[in-house]
């Protein structure tokens, strides 16, 4: 599947992919994103929101013009609370959740937080897999904390 760039998901590895907080102009992609990726998707509005929030920390990832991808952290006391992760289906597994979550850990690191904490479905094994390899541990679980369909929440903490 090519996307709007013309690039198609194997070309990935010859472009570079940027990092960069999120703008009003990237609300369209993004919240097409969120509504491919999850069931029960946050509304648009949301996402406009987040923008005028000052406890909001909000990247994407970008391939020229194109969103890929997006991260929302809430800063949270001491830590940040990693509230949202998703990328374009026809982008995944070429390593953008990868980069997102680096640059959200190291804003992190640099603000001098003393954690990072997210919620993940129970069955998303690929994400759990993910968070495990950056050091992030299940700490507790949130039951039936998702729905469509109905599923528990692992919730997991990485120390820095």
């Amino acid at each position: 599947m090519a996307s709007r760039t013309g690039i198609q998901p194997d070309e990935f590895a010859e472009l570079a992919l940027s990092i960069r907080k999120m703008k009003p102009g990237d609300l369209r992609q993004v919240i097409e994103i969120e509504n491919k990726s999850f069931s029960n998707p946050w509304p648009g509005h949301c996402f406009q929101i987040i923008l005028q929030d000052r406890s909001v920390w909000s990247i994407v990832a970008c391939l020229d013009e194109t969103v890929t991808g997006f991260l929302i952290g809430v800063v949270d006391g001491e830590g940040l609370l990693i509230a949202d992760i998703a990328v374009d289906p026809a982008w995944r597994r070429h390593g953008i959740a990868r980069k997102l979550l680096s640059a959200a850990l190291l804003f992190a690191r640099k603000q001098g937080f003393a954690y990072a904490v997210l919620d993940v479905r129970q069955s998303n094994e690929g994400a759990i897999r993910l968070y495990q390899g950056y050091g992030f541990i299940v700490v507790g679980k949130r039951p039936l904390y998702y729905s469509a369909p109905d599923e528990d929440a692992l919730v997991m903490r990485l120390i820095f």
